[in-house]
């Protein structure tokens, strides 16, 4: 399946787009069978986040609730997407928010400046970023077993599962 630009559109109710899933969720080359067995099998956490000798990083989980409905996720460039569908009314949106800098301090400071967008497009919006500072969103949707998706990222995987 070749998709450059990793745009993906879902348009059916999630049981029936699981059979994407194994095509969607597959790690990048290299990954180890462990890692690859835990692919979106738990809730983002910050405490899975590799950490750098030279920078400091700062995480933190935001939680938002937002009513049921065609949705539109943007994680590029650098996050990733978990998407599980389950009997329920309304999406929850899990943002993983990761933000590095040389100090803690600073690392802090530019998750601070990190806003998640829900009107529209559900994406980050942060301030430019220096060379030795970054920041990156991953996202985790709990959504009604029929949901319309399109989910964009660059860099980051893309898992979809249901319960």
């Amino acid at each position: 399946m070749s998709n450059p630009g990793r745009v993906f559109t879902l348009r059916a109710s999630l049981p029936m787009t699981l059979g994407l899933a194994g095509l969607l969720a597959l790690p990048p080359a290299g990954v180890g069978a462990r890692d690859r067995s835990r692919a979106g099998d738990r809730p983002l956490a910050c405490d899975d986040e590799g950490w750098s000798s030279r920078l400091e990083r700062h995480c933190e989980i935001r939680e938002m609730t937002l009513p049921a409905g065609p949705l539109e996720v943007d994680a590029a460039p650098n996050g990733g997407i978990q998407v599980r569908g389950e009997a329920r009314s309304d999406v929850r949106v899990r943002a993983k928010v990761v933000a590095q800098a040389p100090t803690l301090a600073a690392a802090q400071r530019l998750a601070a400046e990190v806003r998640i967008e829900t009107k529209g497009v559900v994406r980050a919006i942060g301030p430019q970023v220096g060379r030795d500072e970054g920041f990156w969103v991953s996202y985790e949707l709990i959504v009604p077993e029929r949901a319309e998706l399109r989910l964009e990222t660059t860099n980051g995987g893309v898992v979809i599962r249901s319960r």
